[in-house]
């Protein structure tokens, strides 16, 4: 038999003194389903030690968006948008190229985030988009292709300086 914990307890007084009761409302009898209810607390846990000010904070401030947005409040109002300016390349000429080899040089210097999220029912995937093949020769997946490309890089802007080119 599993025991209630203090900080289970501490979290679900937090969880309904804010409002959460909702997340009870069909809780399973003292002694049944203990191993989903410790898997809860254990999310719960981990999400309250994670988002800055806890579960509390992140509470409130869903609360203040979701009341400014029914209001109608733009976060944005007072912003004005803009369109930076750029460069346009033509391939393999020689702006080109010396923006590549910057590119490449500074890849060191850069972190790579992949935003990835959803089902690709849309696409007529069942699985997860990244899982999507990219090609059909060899069936390689868009995150695989995707490591191979930033390892790729990473290699090729090791030990490169701007405007040298990689040490041996």
């Amino acid at each position: 038999m599993n025991c209630v914990g203090w900080w289970q307890v501490e979290l679900a007084k937090m969880l309904v003194e804010n409002g959460q009761t909702h997340l009870f409302q069909h809780w399973a009898e003292p002694g049944t389903h203990d191993p989903q209810k410790q898997s809860f607390f254990h999310q719960v846990e981990r999400l309250n030690s994670s988002y800055p000010g806890g579960l509390e904070s992140y509470i409130k401030t869903a609360r203040e968006l979701l009341a400014d947005s029914k209001e109608g409040k733009n976060p944005f109002d007072g912003f004005t948008p803009s369109v930076p300016t750029g460069e346009n390349l033509t391939f393999a000429d020689e702006n080109f190229i010396k923006f590549e080899e910057t590119g490449v040089t500074e890849a060191q210097n850069a972190a790579f985030v992949l935003v990835a999220g959803g089902l690709g029912e849309r696409l007529g995937y069942n699985g997860i988009k990244v899982a999507l093949p990219v090609e059909t020769t060899t069936g390689t997946c868009f995150l695989q292709q995707y490591i191979e490309s930033v390892l790729a890089l990473q290699e090729a802007s090791h030990g490169r300086t701007q405007g040298l080119s990689p040490k041996s």
